[in-house]
């Protein structure tokens, strides 16, 4: 159940339908974590968590980008 939850709130937060999601059993933890914690966190650590994933995000992007010019 918690799976489908997870699924739920990132298309309603995105406003996207995915059909299928892969994810490993660790990722699926992960985001049952943020699910739950979200609700209970000040706004400034959303915000901060919010952040740092988009900095994650932008820093995958470029080395994607880096890696594709080299080959």
């Amino acid at each position: 159940k918690k799976g489908i939850t997870v699924i739920a709130a990132l298309s309603a937060i995105r406003g996207i339908r995915k059909e299928v999601i892969l994810m490993t059993d660790t990722q699926k933890e992960v985001l049952a974590v943020l699910v739950e914690i979200l609700p209970k966190m000040s706004r400034e650590s959303q915000n901060y968590l919010l952040g740092y994933g988009e900095g994650m995000a932008m820093a995958y992007k470029e080395k994607q980008v880096e890696q594709t010019k080299e080959e």
